[in-house]
């Protein structure tokens, strides 16, 4: 490399001069060797150590949230939205059946509708009832749990 590509490629980079003496300026060699001979990327040997000490940390800090329960996998959460999903649609869908009978004789559409009112807000409720039971359930889990770790140790 010419003596023009040296002072073209120190001048695009961020490294800073130690001095400057008119035009001339004065770089740290190693730095300035370094960054010629592998280029501005490369990670001295304590960069390579912190980051890979970071990444460490932050799986670390995964796992732990992961076992407080503060993270499921995202597999856990499509099932649970798949399974809520056929709940809903399959209350839903049996309201038609339930109500055929009493709705055939209903001549009132004012009636009609407050039959179907009532049987939407019934459906909605136990599905509501469901979901509240089921979080109490995981709840009272979670607590058994961490009693079960506080008595371990």
């Amino acid at each position: 490399m010419s003596h023009a590509g040296v002072s073209k490629a120190l001048a695009r980079s961020a490294l800073q001069p130690v001095s400057v003496h008119g035009r001339v300026k004065v770089f740290d060699a190693p730095q300035a060797l370094r960054l010629l001979l592998v280029g501005e990327d490369a990670l001295d040997a304590a960069q390579e150590r912190a980051k890979l000490d970071a990444a460490k940390r932050e799986m670390l800090e995964l796992q732990i949230r992961e076992k407080k329960r503060e993270l499921v996998p995202a597999a856990d959460v499509d099932h649970g939205y798949i399974a809520l999903a056929t709940a809903v649609s399959g209350r839903i869908q049996s309201i038609p059946s339930s109500l055929a009978l009493e709705l055939s004789s209903e001549t009132n559409p004012s009636k009609c509708q407050e039959i179907l009112k009532k049987a939407i807000h019934g459906a909605l409720s136990d599905l509501a009832n469901a979901g509240a039971r089921a979080v109490a359930r995981v709840a009272a889990e979670e607590a058994a749990e961490e009693r079960a770790l506080r008595e371990a140790t």
